[in-house]
């Protein structure tokens, strides 16, 4: 079953993949500045619902905010929103490919919040209990 924590690393790949060394990647809000430019996952919700037995629908928003570096951040934030459609329309997890939902982004204070949505279904198995090796009954007629 996929975890939360491997779809953050998931989008993590993708951008460092796609970015370059260049733009630092966090999953963490970092106790210290993050040295700009750089990229900052987080889970915005997540929702789960069961569709029927042991079968559930996943719902999960990440936030991916992008502080930019240069002077002229708002062509930056520009440049950088356009290329996050491309980038996040699908990541790799576990050999499957996931694809991005309900993109979209805006801007607060010069710095870029990208919104995209990865949900999927997710199967839970149970553990099977041991079964009995022996039992023995004792038992008689009244008389």
């Amino acid at each position: 079953m996929i975890i939360l924590i491997e779809v953050i690393d998931a989008i993590a790949t993708k951008l460092s993949r796609d970015f370059g060394s260049s733009v630092g990647v966090y999953k963490e809000e970092a106790e210290q500045e993050m040295a700009t430019p750089c990229f900052l996952i987080s889970l915005n919700n997540f929702s789960q619902k069961q569709i029927t037995g042991k079968r559930y629908y996943r719902e999960q928003r990440f936030t991916i905010k992008y502080c930019p570096a240069t002077a002229n951040k708002n062509t930056e934030v520009c440049q950088v929103a356009d290329r996050l459609y491309d980038t996040l329309e699908s990541i790799l997890i576990e050999a499957d490919m996931f694809r991005g939902s309900k993109m979209s982004c805006e801007v607060v204070e010069g710095v870029l919040l990208f919104y995209v949505n990865y949900n999927f279904y997710v199967y839970k198995e149970t553990p099977s209990e041991e079964p009995m090796e022996n039992i023995a009954v004792e038992g008689g007629l009244k008389q």
